[in-house]
Order: structure tokens, then C-alpha cells, then sequence
């Protein structure tokens, strides 16, 4: 979906242009050099970056859920705040 920007020093509805597109509109050059590369498409990498974090989560709530109550107090935290944090599902921080 692209967005609708006026064009700088116009106005009215015919100064209007699709933002990223040449002055006609036309999307197809933009189009046509994105299905060439190789590279990973910027969603990609953020969905890539989401999932990474995602599974950051579950393995930091797993191991804190196995400290024994030694190490809770060495660090200043409760069992109620530890059990707290581990009912969080993993997409919340």
C-alpha cells in the first residue's frame, strides 16, 4: 500500500503522487528491480529479528524458573516476581 503525498510548492488534488513512484505514478521500475535481488526483503529480516527475540524470551524465563532461592536473594528478587515474569506469554516482555 503506498501513501498519498502532495507534491512540494502545489496544491489541490493534482499535485498529488504516489510517495516512492515517479511523477506519472508508476511503480513497476521500483517493482521490477526488487524481484531481482537476492537479498532478504526488509520484512523478512524484521520478522527474522522478532522470531530471535521471541525465543530469547523463552529460554530467559526457562532458566530463571530453575534458581534456587540462594541465588534470588544474591540477585534481589522474589519467587512471586520469578513466578510473575514465567506466567508472561513469550511475545510479552
Amino acid at each position: 500500500m503506498h501513501t498519498i503525498k502532495s507534491k512540494p510548492g502545489s496544491f489541490g488534488s493534482q499535485a498529488a503522487y504516489l510517495a516512492g513512484s515517479d511523477r506519472s505514478g508508476s511503480i513497476a521500475a521500483k517493482g521490477a528491480s526488487l524481484r531481482g535481488s537476492r537479498q532478504p526483503v526488509g520484512w523478512i529480516k524484521t520478522i527474522w529479528a522478532v522470531l530471535r527475540e521471541w525465543q530469547t524470551r523463552v529460554e530467559s524465563r526457562r532458566h530463571i524458573r530453575e534458581l534456587d532461592a540462594r541465588l534470588l536473594r544474591d540477585i534481589g528478587v522474589t519467587r512471586a516476581e520469578i513466578e510473575s515474569e514465567i506466567a508472561k506469554p513469550f511475545w510479552r516482555p
